[in-house]
């Protein structure tokens, strides 16, 4: 026991909805087997349920508050600039590291969150959210060697094979085309590493379960307010597509170890689909008094699109010395503008960022925020103010509540970086199954709730795309020590890693999460000591490939 290798494998946003129909009518054989030998059951998301703090609570063993990695940005309210996090912030080494420093060895592909890559690993691709990915700049794979390798004999890693912010006509055959060339793109080079390396654990994750749902749920799902019927066949079954060209993709990947594994498969969250209806937090605070816009809103939107649209014409060397003359600080200083474009902060009691995966509320807080006017003392005041308005927001189309549950920060989040968290984490009710779309207010104080196409729509990130994220995920794991059936509880994301460690043999930390009951056929052994292992420091050692990085993030809009 524990001597075979463990295979995690990573299917972004796989929920059961999607995977359960395609199991039963026998398009998935390979996750259907694995359901069939293993545990499997619903893996819970840490707030936000959104890529960086779901993987890296998965592969850490350890929640949000205590790895640190929140999302893909971080608001400095000292500033109101936002910063944008890459690996280096981790506070904590993941599964990969405390295997390698045990003596076993390990490759990781595309994992997000993990640029700059980890060096004590035999080999790491980082993930989506790496900057460059020509031949210009060889930072996003360790060790360059055997990139070269890779490259010359297998090809390219796919990281985003498609474009999200702009969708015309003909985007959306052009993308399922690009995302099944993906899918097989990356199992050449997962195949090839594992024939070369035969590591002790491979970790890799698929994105493609994701960017499918995001964009052509309405096509699948006829009860989608936003369905679009009488399409071409391969439109309306593009998500079981994608997913029968992952089933084959994770079938062959195990099948390219020499010795049969440990599988779990996993997702950092769920999925189902997007209303019609688009809301503004930040008019609804403003409806209420809470928030106050000033006449001049439209402006830092229109200076923090300059970088964007102009620096990419220059020559490389060019947007570098741009960025490290002034880009270190401009651009988190135009986020943040564009963010909260218009905010007269003098008379702003709170506000949103208004992510639309992570809708939240943030007191504009004296001695904390630049320009903050709440006191200290009535902190708890305002903030049960704001709920209890938040409590009373009906959908004025039904007269339904908007917010089903508010949570006070620390209810969600323990540890460290609770002090990162806004100060109300919100989770909106989905009328009919469907979700609410939260959309930037740009400095408007009307309409706080319209409908999606009044909205200016058209499916892409940041305009309300077709399916969003849901906190119930996906997790099956089937090997010699795994116990078989459907686990009682969810399993919590940051109790995968402790699952990883004791199929592996090794012992756990004491501050990794001990795995969920029912899942093992054995005790794992636990480490004495009481101290958090403690990695990376808050710096960004790739300052030089920073803009890269916002630029890439923005492309896939996440910015």
């Amino acid at each position: 026991m524990g001597r075979s290798p463990v295979f995690v494998l990573g299917l972004d946003g796989a929920a059961w909805p999607v995977v359960q129909p395609l199991i039963d009518k026998g398009a998935l054989p390979f996750l259907g087997s694995l359901v069939d030998n293993g545990a499997w059951g619903t893996l819970e998301a840490p707030w936000p349920w959104a890529t960086f703090p779901s993987w890296t609570s998965i592969m850490t063993g350890t929640t949000q508050g205590v790895h640190g990695l929140l999302d893909f940005s971080e608001l400095d309210p000292a500033t109101m600039h936002v910063r944008f996090v890459d690996s280096t912030w981790r506070r904590v080494p993941a599964i990969w590291q405390l295997a390698t420093t045990r003596g076993k060895r390990s490759v990781v592909l595309g994992v997000p969150g993990t640029y700059p890559p980890d060096r004590d690993v035999e080999l790491m691709i980082s993930g989506f959210d790496t900057p460059v990915t020509t031949s210009i700049d060889p930072t996003f794979v360790w060790p360059p060697d055997f990139r070269t390798r890779l490259f010359r004999e297998v090809g390219r890693f796919p990281l985003t094979p498609v474009q999200e912010l702009r969708i015309g006509k003909g985007w959306h055959r052009k993308a399922l085309a690009a995302l099944l060339e993906s899918i097989q793109g990356k199992t050449r080079v997962a195949r090839f590493v594992l024939e070369e390396l035969h590591p002790d654990l491979f970790v890799m994750v698929f994105g493609e379960s994701d960017t499918v749902c995001h964009h052509f749920w309405h096509f699948a799902d006829p009860r989608s307010p936003r369905a679009e019927p009488g399409l071409r066949p391969e439109l309306r079954t593009a998500i079981e597509q994608v997913y029968t060209a992952l089933d084959s993709a994770l079938s062959e990947i195990v099948q390219s170890s020499r010795l049969a594994p440990t599988v779990l498969l996993v997702s950092d969250h769920g999925f189902g689909g997007a209303g019609s209806t688009a809301l503004h937090l930040n008019r609804f605070l403003a409806s209420h008094g809470f928030l106050t816009f000033g006449s001049r809103a439209a402006l830092p939107a229109v200076f923090s699109s300059v970088p964007a649209t102009m620096l990419p014409f220059f020559p490389r060397t060019l947007q570098q010395w741009v960025f490290r003359k002034a880009g270190s600080k401009m651009i988190p200083r135009l986020e943040g503008r564009r963010r909260f474009a218009g905010i007269l902060w003098q008379e702003t009691l709170a506000y949103s960022e208004e992510l639309n995966y992570a809708p939240a509320i943030r007191i504009n807080l004296r001695g904390r925020e630049r320009g903050g006017v709440v006191a200290p003392e009535k902190y708890e005041e305002v903030r049960e103010r704001i709920t209890a308005a938040l409590r009373a927001w009906r959908d004025k189309r039904t007269g339904e509540p908007v917010v089903r549950r508010i949570f006070r920060r620390e209810e969600l989040i323990q540890g460290p970086a609770v002090e990162k968290a806004p100060d109300l984490l919100l989770e909106l009710h989905a009328p009919g199954g469907y979700s609410y779309v939260v959309l930037p207010s740009e400095g408007k104080t009307e309409p706080v709730q319209e409908e999606i196409d009044s909205a200016g729509s058209s499916g892409a990130k940041g305009r309300g795309m077709h399916g969003s994220h849901r906190r119930e995920g996906f997790f099956v794991v089937s090997g010699k020590g795994i116990s078989r059936g459907a686990l009682q509880n969810p399993v919590q994301a940051h109790q995968v890693a402790g699952i990883v460690l004791a199929e592996l043999g090794l012992s756990l930390p004491s501050w990794i999460s001990l795995p969920p009951p029912g899942v093992l056929m054995h005790e794992p052994e636990i480490e004495a000591g009481e101290e958090h292992a403690q990695r990376g420091e808050l710096v960004d050692r790739a300052g030089d490939l920073a803009w890269e990085r916002t630029r890439r993030l923005k492309d896939l809009g996440y910015l």
